[in-house]
């Protein structure tokens, strides 16, 4: 009679997606497009319809806020000196304090990388 063969090893948990938080915080900031406010105001009120509430900062506190990352996600969060939005994918932001009028729209992450690098971080 033959030994039963050994049990496999259980799997390791799989990574946590990004797209979760990610989803949640591009969905929430694109519901904010047309509001006036500043551009922090639209990332917080994003990190926090995510679940990760945060109160007033400044654009380069974001930077603290998750993992810094090379390639970047829809979701993710674009910082930079005096400025912070959330990247929509396709070369395409969502950003509050702009035009002038301080409206939050998509734009492109050109007018962004024009006057100075950029930071994404994921949440």
């Amino acid at each position: 009679m033959q030994a039963a063969p050994a049990a496999a090893p259980a799997a390791a948990p799989a990574a946590a997606p990004a797209g979760g938080r990610n989803a949640i915080m591009l969905s929430a900031a694109y519901s904010q497009v047309g509001i006036t406010q500043d551009c922090t105001a639209m990332v917080e009120k994003a990190l926090g319809a995510a679940g990760k509430p945060v109160g007033d900062i400044g654009p380069r506190a974001f930077l603290g806020l998750g993992n810094r990352c090379g390639d970047a996600a829809a979701g993710d969060m674009v910082v930079q000196s005096g400025h912070v939005g959330i990247y929509a994918g396709n070369g395409q932001v969502v950003s509050g304090g702009m035009n002038g009028k301080n409206q939050t729209m998509v734009h492109p992450l050109s007018w962004l990388t024009a006057t100075g690098g950029v930071t994404f971080v994921r949440a």
